[in-house]
């Protein structure tokens, strides 16, 4: 991927995401996703949310993982790779501080799921917009690329910050 997120011009993908994220502002329609989670935030049942489908059967399910809310003084609530899972109870608590006009949360909400069964990595939170870890991928890699062609007598890709 590249500085935006997108494959631009790659006909392949090399890092899959493992994550569905899904948007939403609609108070009733995050109510309605709270009546379908179990306990340790897993989905009960089929559920649509925003146009996305989340399908639930013996091979597919999938549990809440992360919160992300846009807007000036955004803030999130998430499962790390290092963390322990979500469960119904800490996302109450969280979205009970947000504030609601209308039947409407005030910024976007940015839910993460994930299919219950799959390992994440650290890798896998540049998919629920950590760009802190995609910043550092980036580096590894660049400084990769670096090494090789200084080893191979070939110029590299130049300075980040040109003079």
């Amino acid at each position: 991927l590249d500085d935006r997120g997108t494959k631009r011009g790659w006909t392949e993908l090399f890092a899959i995401p493992k994550v569905k994220i899904v948007e939403t502002v609609e108070k009733e329609e995050v109510d309605r996703l709270l009546e379908h989670l179990d306990e340790s935030a897993a989905l009960t049942a089929p559920f649509v949310v925003g146009d996305v489908e989340l399908p639930f059967g013996h091979k597919q399910k999938y549990r809440l993982s992360g919160i992300d809310v846009s807007g000036e003084h955004g803030s999130s609530l998430h499962q790390t790779t290092e963390s322990k899972a979500l469960q119904k109870a800490d996302v109450q608590k969280y979205l009970e501080g947000l504030p609601t006009v209308k039947g409407k949360y005030e910024h976007d909400l940015r839910l993460a799921f994930v299919q219950v069964g799959l390992d994440l990595v650290p890798e896998d939170d540049i998919f629920s917009g950590n760009n802190r870890i995609y910043a550092e991928m980036r580096c590894r890699l660049r400084k990769h690329i670096t090494v090789s062609a200084k080893r191979f007598g070939v110029e590299g890709p130049g300075d980040v910050c040109p003079p």
